[in-house]
């Protein structure tokens, strides 16, 4: 028995419990694996590190809580804040900055500018506990909407706007084109832009891999910051982007 507790420390260790939530193309599943642009950026790095990671896609809102408790070792996509500092400890470099954009039904003439606050005539979508960055967090506050609905993942939200059930969304632009470009959404879902069809982007925050205090120490945040970096310099990083985004090769 004292052989197999001394050893506990050590199993986990060498392979982490690492959570997400589905967000196409930075991670969901193919033929039963986790996959995907980010996926593999943390699979990457860890493995420098001489670790494994065991990925796991799972409501957001879960996923904050399993990592807040311990439950699981890490989680990415996470947003930085005061409040998720007190219980994650964030590496100094991010994953990559997140361009947060609105999406509507082709058919309806919606503009959404974060410098405009009433929009009681309709119903936004959004992913329950994710953080859309200081500048939107603040708006989100302060605008009138008729209804804000909560959804577990970003996909369920494209599903209802195609359905007329809400009447925008807000999500990242990567998620956003790779969801609209499928056959069911493709004419049918639009990011709402600006002048000369550029998107609007309502924020900028920056994502991370984030490990829980419960379980890992600041110092392997802090290995993963400088192995992360590493991989930006040496080109492995825009290498696993192109993958999934082949405008980058």
């Amino acid at each position: 028995m004292l052989f197999c507790l001394l050893f506990v420390p050590f199993a986990r260790a060498e392979k982490l419990s690492i959570v997400t939530m589905l967000a196409p193309p930075l991670a969901y599943e193919q033929d039963g694996k986790v996959v995907g642009a980010m996926t593999d950026v943390v699979r990457e790095g860890l493995r420098r590190m001489g670790l494994e990671a065991d990925i796991t896609i799972t409501p957001w809102r879960r996923a904050l809580h399993m990592t807040q408790e311990g439950e699981a070792d890490a989680i990415f996509q996470a947003g930085k804040n005061a409040d998720r500092q007190q219980w994650f400890h964030y590496p100094e470099e991010p994953l990559y900055a997140v361009k947060i954009i609105a999406v509507k039904r082709t058919n309806e003439s919606i503009l959404f500018l974060p410098d405009r606050y009433d929009y009681t005539q309709y119903t936004l979508g959004m992913v329950r506990s994710y953080y859309f960055g200081p500048h939107l967090e603040s708006f989100l506050k302060k605008a009138r909407f008729k209804k804000k609905e909560l959804v577990s993942s970003p996909r369920f939200n494209f599903t209802k706007l195609a359905q007329g059930r809400i009447d925008m969304l807000i999500t990242n632009i990567d998620t956003a084109r790779q969801i609209i470009s499928e056959p069911d959404f493709r004419h049918s879902l639009e990011i709402i832009t600006g002048p000369k069809e550029v998107p609007i982007a309502l924020d900028e925050p920056k994502a991370y891999l984030a490990f829980s205090k419960k379980n890992m120490t600041k110092k392997i945040a802090d290995k993963f910051s400088n192995t992360l970096k590493a991989m930006k310099r040496d080109g492995t990083y825009d290498r696993i982007l192109s993958t999934y985004y082949p405008s980058r090769k």
